[in-house]
């Protein structure tokens, strides 16, 4: 049996770190995805990220330098509507 508990703590994670510090909700997000579909469009999605890193290097046990570095990103990409293929038929000429 699959625990659902580590699925909602990453939930829960995901919300804190790329939805909250910006004012956004699960309910916003719905919202968007509405307001896109509104214009002919069929499919969207919207992309998050946040990464963040560390490094040090060290000689002899010595801290020698340090690195830290945190980035945050979001996306939007969307599929056009797709037209209708041409119905009218195609037709060749008769051989005599």
């Amino acid at each position: 049996m699959i625990s659902r508990e580590p699925t909602i703590e990453r939930l829960a994670i995901a919300r804190s770190l790329l939805l909250e510090p910006y004012g956004l909700s699960e309910a916003t997000l719905s919202k968007a995805l509405q307001t896109i579909a509104t214009h002919r469009i069929d499919d969207a999605d919207l992309y998050f990220q946040y990464t963040r890193s560390e490094g040090w290097s060290l000689e002899e046990g010595i801290v020698k330098s340090g690195s830290f570095a945190s980035t945050r990103a979001s996306a939007c990409a969307r599929s056009p509507a797709r037209r209708p293929r041409s119905r009218t038929p195609t037709t060749f000429p008769r051989r005599p």
